[in-house]
């Protein structure tokens, strides 16, 4: 049965790739890699959270969460130690205050 987007493959295919991480050993109490959430997060988008936690049995607390941030990468792969951002400035009494231009 193909999905809008041609989204029925890509589907089963995370669906299959996490029944074989639960069979090998994962399942309760164990954390699902993030290329797995990653794939889930993709789905979600597609298909709704709902949809998508209880078609791969998943939480759907944490994968609202994962689409909410549009991130699906660790917060290590994602993050910059510097950003230049053009036309900021800083003002003196409020130094907390940023105005972007």
């Amino acid at each position: 049965m193909r999905r809008r987007n041609g989204q029925a493959g890509s589907r089963d295919t995370v669906r299959q790739a996490l029944e074989a991480w639960r069979r090998s050993g994962g399942g309760r109490g164990r954390k699902i890699p993030g290329e797995l959430w990653a794939s889930a997060a993709e789905i979600a988008r597609t298909e709704g959270v709902g949809k998508a936690a209880r078609w791969l049995r998943l939480d759907s607390r944490k994968l609202a969460e994962l689409v909410g941030s549009r991130s699906s990468l660790p917060a290590a792969a994602s993050s910059h130690a510097f950003v230049e951002l053009g036309g900021v400035e800083l003002r003196e009494p409020e130094p907390r205050m940023l105005t972007i231009a």
